[in-house]
């Protein structure tokens, strides 16, 4: 950020009109000033994509038992929720509230394979409106139900992003 200060104090010192007749509008210098500062800003918020995912991530661990509105997480980057769902889904490739039902589908299958609550409960912890809402979204991005997981399938991995139902190799038979 001290580039961008720096380049924005340079461009406010320089701002001007030419007194050349020959020159119409702000002096050539402003114009690379400015297109240095712009470089700056947005290679300061390039910065912030792998951060974003994460920062989304543990933000809904840490929220996981209410639902999460995208202008929450907009709020979180201070970002308009319009530019907020544009960046975050160019970085990730998921929208944002993709992004949160995976985190809370992935909740969902770890408490299903560690605890023996019913799909109800499991579905109020993870932020889920009820048992079959759930289940319809855990069918459609795992590809089994929760009641086949925990009979004899075992997802492989399901951290973070990772899990979709359109991913080959997201299940294996346990042995």
């Amino acid at each position: 950020t001290g580039t961008v200060r720096a380049l924005a104090s340079r461009m406010v010192s320089a701002w001007g009109y030419s007194t050349d007749a020959r020159i119409r509008g702000p002096r050539p210098t402003i114009s690379m000033l400015f297109a240095g500062l712009l470089a700056e800003v947005v290679e300061l918020n390039m910065e912030r994509l792998p951060e974003m995912a994460q920062r989304v991530h543990d933000y809904v661990i840490a929220n996981l038992s209410r639902p999460i509105q995208v202008s929450e997480l907009a709020v979180l980057f201070r970002y308009h929720p319009s530019y907020f769902v544009r960046k975050f889904t160019a970085a990730t490739g998921h929208s944002p509230s993709e992004a949160v039902c995976r985190t809370k589908l992935a909740a969902a299958r770890d408490l299903a394979v560690n605890t023996d609550l019913l799909v109800k409960e499991i579905a109020d912890a993870v932020g889920f409106a009820d048992g079959p809402h759930l289940s319809r979204l855990f069918r459609r991005y795992f590809g089994v139900s929760i009641r086949e997981l925990r009979t004899g399938l075992v997802g492989k991995t399901l951290g973070g992003w990772d899990g979709a139902a359109d991913d080959d190799e997201h299940l294996e038979v346990r042995t």
